[in-house]
């Protein structure tokens, strides 16, 4: 803001300085202190918007990797379940129950 203000040649930080400064750049496109704004303020937004975008992948990435792991450990159990001399049923049913939900919501983070 500092350099907006000193655009407007007036005290820095003021607010008729940051104002006047605001309507030099607007008037760069023809607009008011409306339109410096934005120009101001648009790289900051467009900058945000990408760095979201970013991070959800990132986070949208780790939490599929960490459901794969846990549907992969699950199908293990079951194996487990299965191939032991004990009658496991209603266990058995409970695993298959949890990898169908987690592969729901695997489904869903590719959305």
């Amino acid at each position: 803001m500092g350099s907006v203000a000193l655009l407007g040649d007036a005290s820095l930080f003021s607010l008729a300085g940051i104002t006047k400064g605001l309507s030099i750049l607007g008037g760069f496109v023809g607009g008011s202190a409306l339109s410096g704004l934005a120009i101001v303020a648009a790289p900051v937004f467009v900058g945000g918007f990408f760095a979201d975008r970013l991070m959800r992948k990132k986070v949208n990435a780790r939490q599929k990797s960490v459901l794969y792991q846990s549907i992969g450990r699950l199908y293990r159990l079951q194996d487990q379940l299965t191939t032991s001399g004990v009658n496991f049923g209603k266990e058995r049913h409970v695993v298959a129950a949890l990898i169908e939900e987690l592969e729901g919501t695997l489904m869903g983070c590719s959305r």
